[in-house]
């Protein structure tokens, strides 16, 4: 329970965080730091490893989305990049 209310806390930081260019006021921050800490101190050790591979991962994206580019004419209702596989 505490650990899924940590990732819910911590999830609406991180958004609280983007929605407003990067920084929110030394009072939110502080706020839910206290918050957060009550609900890792409740946590098992396993839970907070999980919580911290959660929140330490760097995204990932396919290197290769299988696109490609076409020519289009100007005014064309025909998008520029198309599935590889659906080029021909």
């Amino acid at each position: 329970m505490s650990s899924e209310k940590f990732v819910q806390v911590m999830t609406d930081l991180l958004f609280r965080r983007e929605l407003a260019g990067g920084f929110l006021s030394q009072e939110e921050e502080s706020e839910t730091a206290t918050v957060l800490q009550v609900y890792w101190e409740e946590m098992t050790e396993a839970e907070q490893e999980e919580a911290e591979k959660l929140f330490n991962q760097t995204p990932k994206a396919p290197e290769d989305l299988g696109l490609v580019d076409v020519a289009v004419e100007i005014g064309s209702t025909t998008f520029p990049r198309k599935n590889a596989d659906r080029t021909k």
